[in-house]
């Protein structure tokens, strides 16, 4: 009798076995694996390339708003456009109409310096810069 339950004993541990190696063969769910380790990596990515795009369309926005208020300051006498040339990088527009380009910019964050020339009236260079 000790030798048929020794027999049955290893027949259900075979059983057992074969179950957990068809368990490893099984592929069903593996897609599902590979997607939660997969799609975070992809949703970081996107993340990245939209907050790039927010960045860049705001550095060109406020280099093209900075370049026009430079071109306007060489038309003028020093110390007469600034505070025209700052509606102009604020507001996109000389009146200084509407509502700020980005929040948080005002004109307080326009630095205008005249540098250089012979006549204290004819700079050589006007800088425009925003600050914060």
């Amino acid at each position: 009798m000790h030798a048929r339950i020794r027999r049955i004993r290893n027949r259900w541990r075979s059983r057992r076995l074969l179950r957990l190696q068809r368990f490893v063969r099984d592929e069903s769910g593996l897609q599902l694996v590979e997607v939660t380790i997969v799609l975070p990596i992809f949703l970081m990515l996107f993340a990245a390339t939209a907050e790039f795009g927010r960045y860049y369309y705001e550095y060109t926005t406020l280099a093209k708003n900075v370049r026009d208020a430079s071109r306007y300051l060489t038309t003028v006498y020093p110390g007469q456009g600034d505070a025209t040339a700052q509606k102009m990088i604020v507001y996109g527009n000389p009146a200084g109409k509407g509502s700020p380009i980005f929040p948080n910019l005002t004109n307080a964050n326009v630095k205008i310096t005249y540098k250089g020339g012979a006549v204290a009236s004819i700079p050589d260079t006007v800088t425009v810069e925003i600050i914060n």
